[in-house]
């Protein structure tokens, strides 16, 4: 298994939209640092288009503890000034 260290950052949250699969802060922070050019972000895992097979690709890792824990702070518990209650962190991803 290989792992990579992914920093979801200030401007991540900045830009990030509660409640999206796609363009929450986490799979901003994916997409840029992986360069994937689509991501699909769920607790039990990610997807993303793999060009080389011309598809998506599911993995069915789970997040870490502490992305899991942003997520529901950012989507469930954070209410509308969600981005006041989260903070920059980083966090190992599975890759293939």
């Amino acid at each position: 298994m290989n792992y990579k260290l992914i920093s979801v950052e200030q401007h991540h949250i900045n830009h990030g939209v509660k409640n999206s699969y796609c363009h929450c802060p986490i799979a901003l922070a994916v997409k840029e640092q992986l360069g994937y050019p689509h991501v699909t972000i769920g607790a039990e895992g990610y997807c993303h288009y793999d060009e080389a097979l011309d598809r998506d690709v599911w993995s069915h890792t789970p997040l870490s503890r502490s992305a899991r824990r942003f997520m529901r702070t950012v989507d469930v518990t954070g209410g509308d000034n969600w981005r006041e209650k989260v903070k920059p962190f980083k966090f190992y991803l599975e890759v293939p």
